[in-house]
């Protein structure tokens, strides 16, 4: 049960702030052509710089003598235990957008970039706002995007294992237990019956979650 709490309130957390950072990213460089392509290469270089270098930069900086607490005692605060504390969730959260947010604003600029201006151009001739924009055409128009950002953020979301498992080890704190932690764990120790059982409790919450999410795409969206 720990197992799958960690794993629910995970992706509860991190897909949306990652949606919504990553949309607000796009619709920014959407305004500005002439440096949306430097930033949008700039912001793709987490995904294919490889963990292990990844990891390292994370120990430096997280470490409990790392450059955040070196500055937060600078400040005069006290040192924060991000490997054995509550804050090890909001880590590993922060690792996972910082991660894939390029990735999700390549995809939510193609998006906007094929919704007709003409939509737009006429909610403005009938007093539209920016906001009403955003809110009445941009989001309903790139619901089908919306729909693969989640699913491909889903999909990611359980990779972030390799993280945990590479800043952790075999067994975290209880605040980064997460689904695959307790199959991995369950597989070498040969647990056979509960990694089939945590096989299928991983399969329906994906299922669970993709079809409370589809139902949502298929209401909002234009048809």
């Amino acid at each position: 049960m720990l197992a799958l709490k960690n794993t629910s309130i995970f992706t509860v957390v991190a897909i949306p702030l990652l949606m919504v950072i990553s949309f607000l990213i796009a619709l920014f460089l959407n305004s500005f052509n002439k440096i949306s392509s430097f930033f949008r290469s700039a912001l793709l270089i987490p995904v294919v710089v490889p963990i292990a270098s990844l990891v390292c930069v994370w120990q430096l900086v997280f470490d409990d003598y790392g450059a955040i607490n070196g500055l937060l005692n600078l400040l005069g605060f006290s040192t924060v235990e991000f490997f054995n504390s509550e804050w090890s969730m909001v880590m590993i959260v922060f690792i996972y957008v910082w991660k894939y947010c390029g990735f999700c604003v390549i995809l939510f600029t193609a998006g906007i970039a094929n919704v007709s201006q003409s939509l737009y151009e006429s909610a403005r001739l009938d007093g539209a706002k920016a906001h009403q924009l955003v809110t009445k055409i941009t989001i309903p128009m790139i619901a089908p995007t919306t729909f693969f950002v989640f699913l491909m953020e889903l999909i990611y979301s359980f990779k972030i294992f390799r993280e945990v498992f590479a800043l952790f080890g075999d067994y975290p704190n209880t605040n980064v237990y997460f689904l695959q932690n307790f199959i991995n764990n369950n597989y070498y120790n040969l647990n056979y019956p509960r990694l089939s059982a945590a096989s299928i409790v991983l399969s329906l919450f994906i299922i669970i979650v993709l079809f409370i999410f589809f139902c949502f795409e298929r209401k909002h969206s234009y048809s």
